[in-house]
């Protein structure tokens, strides 16, 4: 018997891995690297989402691909545009 990790988990883990890093360089200091590689996990997980095939999504299915790709969709491009939008403080 075969076990391995479905290709879905696979992506599931390495999304969560690439966010931690993400949120360690967003405590370290520059922070629009930081949710930009947040915001780009999230846009990614959504690409494998729609790419993946069911039998082997794994843990990336939280529920119907459609509502899986728009929630992660949206927060990618939220996370991403605010990322871009919010105005750097001068430091003090």
């Amino acid at each position: 018997m075969s076990r391995h990790l479905p290709l879905g988990t696979a992506v599931y883990v390495l999304a969560v891995v690439v966010v931690a890093a993400g949120l360690a360089v967003l405590a370290a200091g520059p922070w629009r690297v930081g949710m930009s590689m947040c915001g780009g996990a999230f846009a990614a997980a959504a690409v494998a989402r729609i790419a993946i095939p069911e039998r082997t999504v794994g843990l990336l299915r939280v529920r119907r691909r459609v509502i899986d790709v728009l929630w992660m969709g949206a927060l990618a491009g939220l996370i991403i545009t605010l990322a871009i939008v919010i105005p750097s403080q001068p430091s003090p």
